[in-house]
């Protein structure tokens, strides 16, 4: 079935790593509600079970699904654990296992304010926290035959939590801290793993 995408919301690498291991690595864009997410996951599955057998695949995603566990309405919109269970029965996980807490995993806390235009979506300074768009947007998978997070014992020194989250540009996340700001201006946080073989 045909998706339709804008341009450069899809974006694939066929790469080696320094060992010969060919990999898939993809990155996606979502639609605002999450919609196209799963046929895009689906479409990359096919293509790589397809073309691409002996490849590594990850999916670096910013999904756009929602958390909806707080009783939020969805109006539309992808819910994470309808996402987690299609991907899932890919043979796909994610970055963060295949039940993450919900409350660990989220990579947005954005609010509108009244000095933005439409007003009718503007958020009280009191109501911030309760009323953003705090969702697991940003979500990496990766089949779960293929590859695992490397655990942080493994890390070394300075250690570092893998996976690793970060709203600030210093490896670090402020949970309930509301984004874009000045010194960090996009409205996700950063989402970076580092995974291993599983063989």
């Amino acid at each position: 079935k045909d998706i339709s995408l804008a341009d450069g919301d899809l974006f694939a690498l066929d790469v080696q790593s320094t060992n010969g291991t060919p990999h898939i690595i993809v990155s996606f864009h979502g639609d605002t509600n999450g919609l196209l997410t799963m046929p895009v996951v689906a479409a990359t599955h096919s293509a790589t079970q397809a073309y691409w057998p002996n490849h590594i695949v990850i999916l670096c995603l910013d999904a756009n699904v929602y958390d909806g566990a707080d009783g939020r309405s969805l109006d539309g919109k992808k819910p994470f654990v309808e996402f987690l269970r299609e991907v899932q029965a890919m043979g796909f996980t994610t970055c963060w296992g295949d039940n993450p807490d919900i409350n660990r995993i989220r990579t947005t806390c954005s609010a509108r304010t009244s000095l933005q235009p439409q007003l009718n979506k503007a958020v009280r300074m009191l109501d911030r926290h309760r009323k953003s768009d705090m969702n697991p947007k940003d979500i990496i998978l990766y089949y779960r035959h293929q590859l695992m997070i490397v655990p942080e014992k493994d890390f070394g020194g300075a250690k570092q939590p893998n996976p690793l989250k970060d709203n600030t540009g210093k490896l670090r996340y402020k949970e309930e801290t509301v984004f874009p700001m000045l010194d960090f201006p996009s409205d996700h946080g950063i989402l970076a793993a580092a995974l291993q073989s599983t063989h």
